[in-house]
């Protein structure tokens, strides 16, 4: 990758990889590579070092940045963060799946359940008042049941 062309993030990992760099310096170097005139240091480009540092590219460490193994891949083929986000991706939706179908499972049980206490109360049925006979054929209907 033809040096001008790259990103600043690409730029800022590979001035990284020479040596670690507090953020102060980290700033410094990309204030002059996308020529900013603004002075102030504080919160500039601090929402990307916490991204970079979400994905696994930089590490801080006592106040200074290095780049990790997984930075080094990425500037070698920045598709390997496209890979680890999908793999996280679908880490994370068979952890959804397997919680609702857990639920699923549980709600399953529960009007098991009530649809068997309901038939016990066909027994009772006679002995209920008006409103009691009423609730319980609700019930059916709710659990779209027919004793």
């Amino acid at each position: 990758m033809e040096n001008s062309k790259k990103t600043i993030k690409a730029k800022a990992l590979t001035y990284l990889v020479m040596k670690p760099r507090t953020r102060a310096t980290m700033i410094d170097y990309i204030k002059s590579i996308n020529g900013t005139k603004c002075e102030a240091k504080s919160g500039y480009y601090s929402d990307a070092f916490v991204a970079w540092e979400n994905e696994g590219l930089i590490q801080k460490k006592d106040g200074v940045f290095s780049i990790t193994k997984f930075g080094k891949e990425y500037l070698k083929n920045p598709a390997v963060l496209r890979e680890k986000r999908a793999k996280e991706r679908i880490k994370r939706d068979k952890n959804a799946l397997n919680y609702y179908r857990d639920q699923t499972h549980e709600l399953r049980k529960l009007i098991w359940i009530a649809k068997r206490k309901a038939e016990d109360m066909q027994w009772d049925l006679d002995r209920m008042s008006q409103s009691g006979a009423h609730t319980y054929f609700d019930l059916l209907k709710t659990l779209e049941t027919r004793f």
